[in-house]
């Protein structure tokens, strides 16, 4: 079964709760064409576990499973926040390069 239009929901909400917590880092993201399709999937289905060390991983599944569903959007808009600085500097190949380290 074709699940696609669910990540497309998660992603859309994911891009308005980014414009609601920084709308200037959104807007910076959003004109140089760099879409969540191309990170934010990648933290969704793995659970974050390339961008976190292992110790907090552990710590973020046990939080995960049990708090809200909506969690795991709330924790890919602190992780864009915490680097917004160097997102707000770079152009979309340089933040392709962040993201794929």
């Amino acid at each position: 079964k074709d699940n696609s239009h669910v990540m497309t929901e998660y992603l859309t909400v994911f891009r308005l709760l980014l414009m609601f917590h920084d709308p200037e880092l959104a807007l910076h993201i959003h004109n140089m064409g760099f879409i969540p399709e191309l990170y934010a999937i990648p933290w969704f289905l793995t659970m974050f576990t390339h961008v976190f060390p292992l110790q907090k991983i552990f710590y973020l599944w046990d939080t995960m499973l049990l708090g809200d569903s909506s969690l795991p959007m709330y924790l890919g808009v602190a992780v864009l926040i915490q680097v917004r600085d160097t997102l707000l500097s770079y152009e979309f190949n340089e933040c392709i390069l962040l993201f794929s380290d």
